[in-house]
């Protein structure tokens, strides 16, 4: 389950976040996707209602970043970037910033994070990016650069 404490003392090292999001609107995210959210991207979304960091070490050259959609926009989000119409078995809940979408596998009974072009958008085009959301999460800044 999601560590609140250390979670949160990442987020001052994020380049943008929001304040959390209401018990209201997560509900209505959650009856409106048709599958189980991972509980630890709803408590995410609890401390921060989308954002944007980089992923990893400071001085990491692989240039992983992450922009964590708002609750009240992933649908609309999810709409525009037609997962639902070229890659129906993924729901993305945000981007890399360099075309790329992090989505979950809605036919999967986990929470593992996958990687999907937006170029190119199919269910096959999916690539495993974390094991777990768990696994997204210690990838999150520890400290300043």
């Amino acid at each position: 389950m999601i560590d609140h404490v250390k979670i949160r003392s990442t987020l001052p090292h994020w380049l943008d976040t929001a304040e959390p999001a209401s018990d209201a609107a997560i509900n209505r995210l959650v009856k409106t996707t048709g599958f189980s959210l991972p509980a630890d991207y709803l408590g995410l979304l609890r401390l921060t209602d989308g954002g944007e960091t980089f992923l990893g070490d400071d001085d990491s050259e692989d240039g992983s970043y992450i922009v964590l959609w708002p609750s009240s926009e992933v649908l609309a989000l999810n709409a525009e970037h037609e997962p639902p119409v070229y890659a129906s078995h993924y729901f993305a809940i945000g981007t890399n910033g360099g075309g790329e979408l992090f989505a979950f596998d809605m036919t999967r009974c986990d929470d593992a994070v996958f990687m999907l072009p937006t170029i190119g958008l199919s269910n096959d085009a999916g690539i495993l990016y974390c094991d777990s959301f768990a696994a997204l999460l210690a990838l999150l800044p520890q400290h300043g650069g």
